[in-house]
């Protein structure tokens, strides 16, 4: 997993793309018991995204469900 993030920096300096907050690096060890996560930059950023799109849509679904129960009044 090393090189392809290495590589991915070098393609992206390439073209002058900053990595920065684009690209993490991953685990470097395989799940030990297929349950266990390894910690790792891009596993934190995963969840991090998850957790925003989740907050996200929580606050999306709080004005329908108000209209809903207007609607039922």
């Amino acid at each position: 997993m090393e090189k392809s993030y290495q590589e991915i920096l070098k393609i992206l300096d390439f073209l002058n793309i900053s990595s920065e907050g684009l690209v993490f690096r991953g685990s470097r060890e395989f799940l030990h018991d297929g349950r266990t996560p390894c910690d790792s930059e891009a596993a934190r950023d995963l969840i991090k995204r998850l957790m925003r799109a989740l907050k996200m849509i929580h606050y999306m679904w709080l004005p329908l469900e108000l209209l809903l129960m207007l609607l039922q009044q």
